[in-house]
């Protein structure tokens, strides 16, 4: 009957073993994936951020040579007599 128990003990043992590994695991995916590849995104954004310069743009003038190269890229034919 000891032998018996013992077994159970054993095999009991065994399977709450594999159980907690096994939560364990989980436990450490899930903090990898919600709290550290957030941080380390976070970080990039910031450096990103920082080496970003921002410059309001005149649209005017911004157009006026686009046109411009666009004349001198095409220009217009010869016209013929």
């Amino acid at each position: 009957m000891l032998k018996y128990f013992n077994k159970i003990f054993f095999y009991l043992y065994f399977i709450i073993a594999i159980i907690s590994a096994v939560v364990l695991t989980l436990i450490l995916l899930f903090l990898y994936k919600n709290c550290y590849q957030i941080i380390i995104q976070s970080e990039e954004i910031i450096i990103l951020r920082s080496g970003v310069f921002i410059e309001n743009i005149n649209i005017n003038k911004f157009n006026e040579v686009i046109n411009k190269i666009d004349i001198k890229t095409y220009p217009r034919e010869w016209k013929t007599r």
